[in-house]
C-alpha cells in the first residue's frame, strides 16, 4: 500500500496502539501495511486533521445564505445572479478533479496536497475581504460625482464583486480537493469512517456559526443600519475560520512529496485533456472501484435535488409566510406590511438556523449510533437510504405547508438528512480507495475524490437551469409558490437515488 503507507507517516508521531497504549517508538517504517492497520490515530489527532472543513463549511454557506442577498443589494439582476451561482458546480465538476491530478503528481517540497491547500485558502479570504467590500474598493474619490460617474463606478462595482465570487469559487476547488485528500492520505484504513464523520461534524459546525450570526441579525439587527455591514462581518469570520484550521493543519500534520509507485509526471495537457476528453473521462469512469462507482452514479441524481434545497430552503420559508402574488398585490396597491415582511424575514433566518441545528443533532446521534453498534460501517448504506426517503418526503410535504412554522419544520427535517448526505457517501468511497491498490487508479486519490465531486456537481448544472426554466414558466403562468414547485418536482430524483442506494 505504497501511498497510504507514505501518507500515514504525517501523523506517525500520533498514532497508537490498539491497546490505546502510546507506541514505543516515535518512527515506524510506514510502508508496511501490516504494522499500518494495526494502528489507529487519536481522537485529537483526527479532530486536528480534519478542523480544515470548519472553514470550507463557512465559505459554501456564506455563499449560499447570503451570497444572493448581497449580489442583488449592488443591483445584479437575479438572471445574473443564477448565471454566477453555475460558477461553482462547473468549476467543481471540471477543475477539482485537475487540482486532484495535479496533487497526485505533485513532488513540491511542502507536500503534494498543503501547496493546494494553503494557495486556494489564501485566494478565497482574499476574495472573500474583497468582496464584501467592494463598494469601498470600487468607488474612488471624486470631487464633483455625476450620474454618469456613479452609474460608473456602480457598473464597476458589479464586475468587480462577479470577478470576486468567479475567483473564489475557482480557488475553493483546489483548496477542497487537498483538504479532502489529505484526510483520506493521513487516516489508516480502519479510521476511514470516523475521520468522514468528524469531517461532518466540522461541516455541522460551519453552518451554526454562521446561521446563529444570520439570525441574531434578524432578530435584534445589529448591522442593518449599516448597510452592507452584516456581509462584512461575516466575511472576517469566514477569513478568520479559513486562517486558523488551514495555519492549525499546515503546522502540525505532515504532508508527503513522494510520487507512488515511483511513477514520473505526466504533462499537463496530458492530464488537463484526460479530464476533459469525453472518452478519456468514461474511461477512467468506468475504471472505479465498485463501491466508488455506485455511490457516484447514486449522486448524480441525488444532487439534482440538493442544488435546489441547499440554495432555495430559506426563500421558500419566506414565500410561504409571504407568498409572491400576495407580496405583489400589497405593493401595487401601496399597502405594503413592513411588519409582515419583517416576520418573513425572521423566518427565512430561523430556518436556516433549525436547518443547522438539526444537522448538528442529528450528528450526534450518528456518532452515538457508531459506538452502540459493532458493525456500523454494515449499515450505513441504509441509513443513507432511510434518509433520502425522507428528504423525499419532506419535498412532498410541501404540499401542505401553509405556515411559516410548518415550513420550519419541513426544513429542519432535511437538514437531518443533509447530515446524512455530508457523511455517508465520503465514509464509503474513502473506505474503499485507502485499501491496497483497490483498481487501475490504485493509489489515485485526488482522481478518485475528483471523480466524485464531478458527480455531485454536473448535476447541479443541469438542476441550476431546470430550476431556471421552471422558475421562468410558473412566474409567466401567474403561479406564485414556484419554490415550492421545484421541490415537489425535485423528490422524484430524490426516489430514485433512494433506489438505486437499496441496490447497493
Amino acid at each position: 500500500m505504497d501511498e497510504l503507507s507514505v501518507k500515514a507517516s504525517s501523523l506517525g508521531d500520533n498514532l497508537s496502539a490498539p491497546d490505546g497504549s502510546d507506541l514505543p517508538e516515535p518512527r515506524r517504517d510506514f510502508h508496511d501495511e501490516q504494522y499500518l492497520s494495526q494502528c489507529s490515530l487519536k481522537s485529537r489527532d483526527l479532530l486536528l486533521l480534519t478542523c480544515p472543513n470548519l472553514g470550507l463549511q463557512v465559505c459554501w454557506f456564506l455563499l449560499m445564505s447570503s451570497g444572493t442577498p448581497y449580489l442583488e443589494s449592488l443591483d445584479i439582476s437575479k438572471s445574473i445572479t443564477s448565471l454566477v451561482w453555475l460558477t461553482g458546480p462547473i468549476f467543481g465538476a471540471f477543475a477539482q478533479p485537475i487540482f486532484g491530478i495535479l496533487s497526485d503528481e505533485s513532488r513540491h517540497p511542502w507536500g503534494k496536497r498543503k501547496p493546494f491547500i494553503l494557495c486556494g485558502a489564501s485566494c478565497v479570504a482574499t476574495c472573500f475581504l474583497a468582496l464584501a467590500c467592494a463598494e469601498d474598493i470600487t468607488d474612488g474619490p471624486t470631487n464633483a460625482p455625476t450620474a454618469d460617474s456613479d452609474s460608473t463606478k456602480h457598473w464597476y462595482t458589479q464586475v468587480f464583486a462577479i470577478a470576486c465570487v468567479g475567483v473564489i469559487t475557482f480557488a475553493m476547488q483546489a483548496y477542497q480537493s487537498g483538504v479532502r485528500a489529505l484526510i483520506v492520505d493521513n487516516c489508516p484504513p480502519q479510521q476511514q469512517a470516523a475521520a468522514s464523520a468528524w469531517s461532518m461534524r466540522w461541516n455541522v459546525a460551519g453552518n451554526l456559526v454562521l446561521s446563529t450570526v444570520g439570525f441574531l441579525d434578524a432578530k435584534r439587527t445589529f448591522f442593518r443600519p449599516e448597510g452592507n455591514a452584516k456581509f462584512k462581518i461575516l466575511a472576517v469570520v469566514t477569513t478568520a475560520c479559513i486562517v486558523v484550521t488551514v495555519g492549525l493543519v499546515s503546522y502540525y500534520v505532515a504532508d508527503s512529496s513522494q510520487n507512488p509507485r515511483g511513477k514520473s509526471r505526466q504533462p499537463l495537457t496530458k492530464l488537463c485533456w484526460s479530464m476533459l476528453c469525453p472518452a478519456e473521462l468514461s474511461k477512467h469512469w468506468n475504471q472505479l472501484p465498485p463501491v466508488s462507482h455506485r455511490v457516484c452514479t447514486i449522486q448524480l441524481f441525488a444532487w439534482v435535488a440538493w442544488f435546489p434545497v441547499l440554495y432555495y430552503t430559506s426563500t421558500f420559508a419566506y414565500e410561504t409566510v409571504l407568498p409572491y402574488n400576495f407580496a405583489r398585490e400589497l405593493h401595487e396597491k401601496g399597502q405594503l406590511d413592513i411588519r409582515l415582511i419583517e416576520h418573513a424575514e425572521l423566518h427565512r433566518s430561523s430556518s436556516m438556523l433549525y436547518f443547522a441545528f438539526a444537522t448538528f443533532a442529528t450528528s450526534l446521534l450518528l456518532h452515538m449510533i457508531e459506538h452502540a453498534m459493532p458493525a456500523f460501517d454494515h449499515t450505513q448504506p441504509r441509513i443513507w437510504f432511510f434518509s433520502q426517503c425522507s428528504l423525499g418526503f419532506c419535498l412532498l410535504l410541501t404540499f401542505f405547508a401553509r405556515t411559516g412554522a410548518t415550513a420550519t419544520i419541513i426544513i429542519s427535517v432535511m437538514g437531518a438528512s443533509w447530515a446524512v448526505a455530508m457523511w455517508i457517501p465520503f465514509a464509503l468511497i474513502s473506505a474503499e480507495i485507502s485499501q491496497p491498490s483497490p483498481s487501475k487508479l490504485g493509489g489515485k486519490t485526488g482522481w478518485i475524490l475528483g471523480l466524485h465531486n464531478m458527480a455531485m456537481s454536473l448535476p447541479q448544472i443541469v438542476s441550476a437551469i431546470l430550476c431556471a426554466v421552471i422558475l421562468g414558466a410558473l412566474r409567466w403562468l401567474n403561479i406564485g409558490d414556484g419554490i415550492a414547485w421545484i421541490f415537489r418536482l425535485a423528490s422524484i430524483a430524490v426516489f430514485y437515488s433512494a433506489y438505486l442506494i437499496n441496490k447497493l
